[in-house]
């Protein structure tokens, strides 16, 4: 039984929700779903009673039977965990990771995903890192960083350059998910209550969209993200109105996302937000020409223990 799961029981148990559990232990809804799931499957009984009319969660008895022990088993891994952090002078190993700039409150932000592999695994220290494509593979292959999550973009089953220079016998590529293209839109825009947008359906409004600093010498119709929506836009019918911004995470990317918020735009996005974003809808775009997965690239020789764990953390946390 893992203990994190087990933690996770206590958590919604304290908050009689899952969404506030989530937004509290800085994991999807999904994955709170999924954890309570595997521990009552595991043990054969039914923890909380829910129904679709309320929208908080219950005890059963088995859960109330549960949560006396539970508490029990979590308050005896904390002392082993503090007894072998005296042994070894609280010592924490040190693991650098570069990622991707994505907005605050995405799914797999810095503070959340140092959060949550905190929470899971306290005997490492995540450091979050931004290398530009330019240089990974150099901070990847000298030992600057210990892993990097790098969303690469597929055309005919091709990855594209700057990221396929990242496919190199040296290092260890590990497939993590796909990146479903969303809209982040007012929940208050007339094409809010559409199950999924098509790209024409954006040729009025103003779309904000990350463009990428271009690297010395390096050709303006180069295959980003930007350029490839611009074609896919220009494929469908329309020249769209991109306002861009630099960096999603900046004080730019946060002010983009509040006129979001206001329906004076919409932003596209490859990561999911998490869902307790109040005022904002998240919606399916179909009709790129191409599309984009996250991976984890990391040395081969490389210990593999921490590169499991990061995994691990983020396939919770990339739960749609």
């Amino acid at each position: 039984m893992d203990i994190e799961k087990i933690k996770t029981v206590l958590s919604v148990a304290k908050f009689r929700s899952f969404s506030d559990t989530a937004f509290e232990i800085s994991l999807s809804q999904s994955a709170v779903s999924k954890h309570i799931a595997s521990i009552e499957t595991e043990l054969g009984v039914q923890i909380f009673s829910r129904t679709r009319a309320e929208k908080s969660v219950q005890l059963t008895r088995e859960g109330e039977i549960f949560l006396k022990y539970a508490n029990d088993i979590v308050a005896s891994y904390n002392k082993l965990c503090r007894a072998l952090e005296d042994l070894h002078g609280a010592r924490r190993c040190p693991f650098i990771v570069s990622t991707i700039p994505v907005p605050s409150c995405s799914s797999f932000s810095r503070s959340v995903l140092i959060s949550s592999f905190y929470i899971r695994y306290p005997e490492i220290d995540l450091k979050i890192v931004n290398y530009s494509q330019s240089k990974l593979k150099e901070a990847i292959l000298t030992g600057k960083i210990d892993a990097a999550i790098v969303r690469i973009l597929i055309e005919n089953d091709t990855v594209l350059p700057p990221e396929s220079l990242l496919f190199d016998a040296r290092l260890a590529i590990d497939d993590i998910c796909e990146n479903p293209c969303l809209v982040a839109i007012s929940e208050r825009h007339p094409l809010a209550n559409k199950g999924a947008l098509e790209l024409f359906d954006l040729k009025d409004e103003d779309i904000f969209l990350q463009r990428p600093e271009l690297a010395p010498g390096e050709d303006k119709s180069s295959p980003s993200r930007y350029n490839m929506f611009l074609r896919s836009c220009m494929d469908a019918g329309f020249e769209p109105n991109i306002v861009s911004t630099l960096d999603p995470s900046s004080y730019q990317g946060e002010v983009a996302l509040n006129l979001v918020r206001r329906g004076q735009g919409v932003m596209v996005i490859h990561v999911r937000m998490q869902s307790h974003i109040p005022g904002i809808k998240q919606i399916p775009l179909h009709g790129l020409n191409w599309s984009a997965r996250t991976i984890v690239v990391s040395p081969k020789e490389s210990k593999r223990a921490p590169i499991e764990k990061l995994i691990s953390v983020l396939n919770d946390l990339m739960v749609q």
